[in-house]
């Protein structure tokens, strides 16, 4: 059972209705977001995991000074790269 695994607790007690109870999906799962600013590490990691080229990578870099999220709206050169990005990151899921 996966709970085992990742859980140190026994479902058994849940069951039992032993408090405090233990939410196992919530445990789980986690908190997949911890603060606003983390999505701006989902290009590095794009890169890390070869899944865009590293000339995006760098460009992204350069003309965004690693604002993805909310880049300067006049830097028309970064928003091309975000766009490309997102296309790329589209076909991914």
């Amino acid at each position: 059972m996966l709970y085992n695994i990742l859980c140190p607790c026994d479902n058994a007690d849940n069951e039992m209705k032993k408090e405090p109870f233990i939410n196992l999906k919530g445990y789980v799962l986690g908190n997949p977001l911890t603060y606003y600013g983390e999505g701006n590490y989902r290009i590095p990691f794009a890169h890390g995991m070869g899944l865009i080229s590293d000339e995006l990578y760098e460009s992204l870099m350069t003309k965004c000074n690693g604002d993805y999220l909310t880049p300067n709206q006049s830097n028309t050169f970064c928003l091309q790269d975000v766009e490309t990005f997102k296309e790329v990151e589209f076909y991914l899921h």
